[in-house]
């Protein structure tokens, strides 16, 4: 059996999930898509529908509800795995029992080795068909129901018209719910309507059922679990459909996630070649889980690939924007040099130094004009080294500029002082390049160096007859470039460091255990390890990290014989943040520990295939992926996890992110819009993983303020206490376990999060929004109607949000009462929300003013609320806002219902006061509350 061919990016399993992959792109594309279109106002009542054309934006219940685990206290010992992942997984399980079944001839009716149409046709239809009874045999968790059961029939019909079973897999509704029913008490239900499936049918569907079971022990008690339940349980049902009698076993890797990215690819790679199929194969952050057999597999070839992969030393080039001064890496020749400069214009090579800028400028524009399509500047930037030329079309810039950046790199790639002064005068001895005329036009000796680097550069470029002769006046110029090294310690220790963790290389010495200092040296900043090697940022390729970086790390050591700060990195880690520069180009910092499973399974397409695979824009989009691809209106198609399954690039999460306020709360915001879009946990540590995580989302440097306002969304106590448990055992469980998910949610909470933490990057974005966030815990969404009031464009979109997500609950209907009793005594303002809101709040304002003179003179209930209600109706009648006669209960008068608001109004004041809540804050708040719902439609008939 060649796996190859059933699982390469257009092999038989992608082939078979093609047309339910379609159906599930469809649907998430059209929740996600869906507008909201704008309800007609009616005529006269201005700025009432201020949100339209709002987005409602909606996630595929695919990957909004658990598959295993759930929002349930009783499943806080499970993954909380998505509906979709469980589906998939049980669905690969399948897969590989349905491959040995068939290439052992023991499913009735599929040709072992079909040679026609037909039979080729009749297994991509049974694969098709283990696909949809897979992703059937949840319905009753795709509906929403409570409780997990076998599906109901209503539940399965539901479904199976949503994916569209009977176009693709031809399966009508009946027989759909027979095959979905894989408990007993379900097939006896199908069975007793008279709709018995055919005998391949009958055959896949059990290995659907002992999927489903292999894969439900993860969630549960985790892989090494499943592997052991795969190999004392299961593994003789397995051989009676011909899977191999070949006992398992779990290798674990923890290592730096970009290296186990590599590792991940090489060793699918290779099980395929060896016709072992990838059980498990999940790289979750730095943390990789595979399967291998027990006996009888050689890793060595892996780890021999994969240090081919990442010895290699591409050549590259390092400016320093302080000084231009010019760092090479893994350059060992004028080829490699002018290749490199290439690949990576830089028109900042092509800098001159401010002081000289009147002298030179003519000669560099007479020059850009000479090259042509290339831009100056015409006057100076404010900082010493002033840009002199960039390609009008960065796509083909001129030959010319291309090879004036090549030489004035090779005048100063590590050249300072003696070395640059040497490469000049060689330069100058070349008379077809006409250098020396410069010193006959200029006062060469007082330019700054950047400004003859620039000059020297541009005029040779203007006498170079193309590459050959580039390379032969670079290679003259340079004279001696650094040989290659063949010695590469950082690739040598990281292959060691993962071999010692499956088993194939021999404990290391104590010298090379972490924490150990080296001999007038350290430990290193990133892993501990003893290392001498100092950091140097500017020979370094390094993502954020500075020499004396703060560490708090127990056991880090620096050198007890130096007086400075600096720190010291590994050859391992040095090697690894070299790589990690050259996949992820813009990191700006160091890079987020993000821990998101990823499962691999289709034959990755290697890095050599890339290129004439996909193009370079869609490969960085595809293998390299951030928070930035969820929130992007192309990419997030991409992160659906129906189409990271069936990629052969393999993703790998990279991203680093500001530690500002603004940008952590916009951040949390993309990772939870991620989380749901791949339909995987997505976990943010702050220097390590927190083992055993089961939930859906944790952001560890989330801000205590924002952790207060997402409080409720997370696993409390009291929801343990309320549950019902079916032991004592298991309700102790639950209570250790809620303090160790403590900041946790659960998948069921996903969108209501990505709902909160819209609202609150929004509110941050206006001009009070910190203010706003910082009262939100006490007065809920009443901080957000006095931002809307304060701020000069309605906000009351945003109102309405907050009220949704953070409800004043013990004063809210109070208020909402109160509101609707002005509405009947008061009239509507002509000028809709943007009325001022002295007119909006102008009944409650009154009553109050007069309820806190009936206190200054000592009144009672009865004179106070009395003065209330005269003074109310007077100042209404007066300023022409007393509602008409129509508009009044026909039990009541006018009167009557100013006295019944200043009743409600005097009451709830006093009760807060009694409290010692009505102060100066909770006045203006209440007033802001107030003004919103008043204007807000509280009756069932909106107002003349």
């Amino acid at each position: 059996m060649n796996l190859h061919d059933y699982l390469k990016p257009d092999g038989l399993f992608v082939a078979a999930f093609a047309p339910l992959r379609a159906v599930l792109n469809q649907q998430a594309e059209l929740l996600w898509q869906t507008e909201e279109k704008p309800k007609p106002g009616k005529k006269g009542k201005k700025d009432k529908q201020d949100e339209t054309n709002q987005k409602k934006k909606e996630f595929s219940p695919w990957v909004t509800r658990s598959g295993k685990g759930g929002g349930d206290p009783r499943y806080l010992a499970f993954d909380d795995v998505s509906l979709y992942r469980h589906c998939m997984d049980v669905a690969i399980i399948a897969f590989m029992i349905f491959l040995y079944a068939w290439k052992n001839g023991k499913i009735p009716g599929l040709a072992t080795n079909p040679s026609t149409a037909a039979e080729q046709d009749a297994i991509l239809l049974a694969v098709k068909q283990l696909f949809a009874i897979a992703f059937l045999h949840d319905a009753d968790k795709y509906v929403g129901a409570e409780q997990s059961t076998s599906p109901e029939f209503d539940q399965v019909q539901q479904l199976h018209q949503d994916l569209r079973i009977d176009q693709w897999a031809h399966l009508d509704v009946e027989l759909s719910f027979a095959l979905a029913s894989l408990e007993n008490r379900g097939q006896g239900k199908a069975i007793s309507a008279g709709v018995i499936p055919n005998p391949t049918q009958q055959e896949l569907r059990e290995m659907v059922k002992l999927g489903d079971k292999i894969a439900s022990v993860t969630s549960r008690h985790g892989l090494m679990a499943m592997v052991t339940s795969y190999n004392e349980k299961y593994l003789s049902s397995l051989h009676e459909f011909g899977v191999p009698k070949m006992r398992l076993k779990l290798l674990a890797f923890h290592y730096n996630a970009l290296i186990l990215h590599k590792l991940q690819r090489h060793l699918l790679d290779y099980f395929i070649e060896q016709q072992v199929f990838p059980l498990v194969c999940l790289l979750d952050g730095q943390r990789l889980y595979v399967t291998a057999p027990e006996t009888d597999v050689n890793l060595q070839p892996v780890f021999d690939r994969l240090g081919k992969e990442i010895g290699f030393k591409p050549a590259d080039l390092k400016r320093n924007p302080t000084n231009g001064e010019v760092a090479t890496f893994n350059v060992h020749g004028a080829t490699e040099l002018i290749t490199t400069v290439f690949e990576k214009l830089e028109a900042r090579l092509l800098a001159i130094h401010v002081s000289d800028w009147e002298v030179v400028h003519p000669y560099i524009r007479g020059w850009a004009s000479k090259v042509g399509g290339l831009s100056t500047l015409d006057q100076p930037e404010n900082k010493k080294l002033v840009l002199t030329v960039t390609p009008e079309h960065e796509e083909t810039p001129p030959p010319l500029y291309q090879y004036a950046l090549a030489l004035a790199t090779a005048l100063r790639a590590n050249s300072t002082g003696k070395v640059f002064d040497e490469r000049v005068q060689r330069l100058m001895e070349l008379p077809e390049l006409e250098c020396h005329t410069l010193s006959q036009q200029f006062d060469v000796s007082q330019w700054k160096k950047d400004t003859r680097q620039t000059l020297y550069a541009m005029q040779a470029a203007s006498y170079i007859r193309g590459e050959t002769h580039l390379v032969e006046v670079i290679t003259q110029v340079v004279k001696e470039f650094p040989a290659a090294s063949e010695e590469d310690a950082g690739t040598r220790t990281i292959l060691t460091q993962l071999q010692l963790q499956c088993g194939l290389v021999e404990e290391i010495s104590e010298s090379q255990l972490p924490y150990t200092a080296a001999a007038k040296g350290g430990t290193c900043l990133l892993c501990g390890y003893p290392t001498s090697a100092v950091i140097e940022t500017s020979r370094m390729k390094l993502a954020g990290i500075k020499k004396t970086a703060f560490n708090n790390r127990i056991g880090h050591q620096k050198n007890i014989w130096s007086q400075t700060d600096d720190n010291y990195l590994c050859p391992a880690c040095i090697k690894q943040q070299e790589l990690l520069c050259q996949q992820v180009p813009k990191l700006r910092a160091e890079p987020l520990l993000v821990c998101t499973p990823f499962r691999g399974l289709i034959k990755p397409i290697s890095p050599s295939q890339l290129s004439a695979s996909v193009s370079e824009t869609d490969q960085s989009a595809l293998e390299v992926c951030n928070s930035f691809d969820a929130v992007n209106s192309k990419e997030w198609r991409k992160m659906s996890p129906w189409n990271i399954d069936t990629s052969g690039l393999v993703p790998f999460v990279s991203e680093s992110i500001d530690t500002d306020f603004d940008s952590v709360v916009e951040a949390m915001y993309r990772w939870a819009v991620f989380a749901l879009h791949t339909g995987n946990p997505v976990h943010v540590f702050i220097s390590a993983p927190r083992d055993n995580c089961k939930g859906a989302f944790l952001f560890e440097q989330m801000p205590p303020l924002i952790g207060k306002l997402l409080e409720d969304l997370t696993v409390q106590t009291q929801e343990v206490q309320a549950a019902q448990f079916r032991t004592k055992e298991d309700r102790q469980e639950a209570e250790q376990l809620v303090q160790h998910e403590r900041g946790t949610i659960r998948r069921q909470k996903l969108p209501a999060l990505v709902k909160r933490l819209d609202l609150l990057k929004q509110i941050l974005k206006t001009n009070h929004g910190h203010d706003v966030l910082a009262m939100m815990p006490a007065f809920r969404w009443w901080a957000v109607a006095w931002l809307d009031a304060r701020e000069e464009h309605s906000k009351n979109f945003l109102v309405r949000q907050a009220k949704e997500n953070y409800p004043m609950t013990q004063h809210d209907m109070t208020i909402a009462q109160m509101a609707k009793l002005a509405r009947q005594i008061q009239k509507y303002p002509d000028d809709g929300f943007k009325a001022s809101g002295s007119e909006r709040t102008l009944a409650l304002t009154t009553a109050i003013e007069l309820l806190e003179t009936g206190r200054k003179y000592q009144r009672n209930r009865t004179d106070t609320v009395a003065a209330m209600a005269e003074t109310l109706a007077e100042k209404l009648n007066r300023r022409s806002l007393a509602r008409s006669k129509d508009g009044t209960r026909e039990d009541k008068t006018f009167y009557s219902q100013c006295k019944e608001f200043a009743e409600m109004v005097y009451d709830f004041v006093e009760s807060q006061r009694q409290q010692g809540q009505f102060d100066s804050q909770f006045h203006r708040f209440l007033l802001a509350a107030y003004a919103f719902l008043f204007m807000e439609k509280m009756t069932e008939t909106e107002p003349a």
